[in-house]
């Protein structure tokens, strides 16, 4: 939960996050977009604590997992040892860090790539270990900033189909950065749209799961989100009109 939360790099305060207040609901999927610079990732970071905040509260869980647009592995470590090390962090015993680690690794389905280095996965495959590390440690909450930006469409296809799955199976909070409206509803059930560094609208997304991006009430609730962040608050209207 974040509470008239700023914050400024600068002093004298120029805000990057101004007076913003967020309610995360359990087991949400809730995503954050808007245009780039107006604040979306550096209220994601003081959600995990990163970094502070200028005034306001921040209240967070205990265990947040946090997986970056840049993928952030340790490079000199296999797979299955970036994994590990962060359930080892946790104060886990042996045995419980084996399991965990085979677990997750099989729930982003590269079990069979456990011995391979981050130089020698695709960009999708990296991805798919940072998210297999930050589920790993058992978090109440999943932060994801940008965590697609990277990869080629087919791949963030993939990756949208199986984050699904994940959150589905495994009733984490999640809330996502993003700059793709599509994205967006493509896996929300809410969006915030941030413009100048304020939370500007809350949309609830009630389509029924899978989505589609050709279906008219998909289009139609991206519509709403770019006349949201464009200033205009008029929900439009799909399918043809009277002349």
């Amino acid at each position: 939960m974040l509470a008239h939360v700023s914050k400024s790099y600068v002093t004298p305060p120029n805000y990057v996050v101004r007076d913003f207040s967020l309610s995360i609901a359990d087991r949400e999927f809730f995503c954050l977009i808007g245009a780039s610079g107006c604040g979306k990732s550096t209220v994601i970071k003081l959600m995990a604590g990163l970094q502070a905040p200028s005034t306001g509260t921040v209240v967070r869980p205990e265990r947040i997992g946090m997986v970056f647009q840049s993928f952030a592995l340790l490079p000199w470590l296999t797979v299955e040892r970036n994994v590990a090390f962060a359930v080892r962090m946790q104060g886990f015993d042996r045995d419980k860090v084996r399991a965990t680690t085979e677990r997750h690794l099989r729930m982003v389905h590269l079990e069979d790539f456990a011995e391979r280095y981050p130089r020698e996965l695709s960009g999708g495959q990296r991805q798919r270990v940072g998210i297999a590390r930050a589920l790993a440690i058992e978090p109440e909450v999943l932060l994801m900033d940008e965590p697609f930006s990277a990869l080629d469409p087919v791949m963030t296809d993939e990756l949208h189909a199986d984050v699904l799955r994940i959150w589905e199976h495994t009733k984490t909070t999640v809330v996502m950065v993003s700059h793709h409206f599509e994205e967006a509803v493509t896996l929300a059930d809410r969006i915030g749209v941030m413009k100048d560094g304020t939370l500007a609208e809350i949309v609830d997304v009630k389509l029924p799961r899978p989505r589609r991006e050709g279906d008219p009430a998909f289009t139609s609730t991206v519509r709403k989100l770019r006349g949201f962040l464009e200033g205009s608050h008029a929900a439009p209207t799909v399918g043809p009109q009277p002349e």
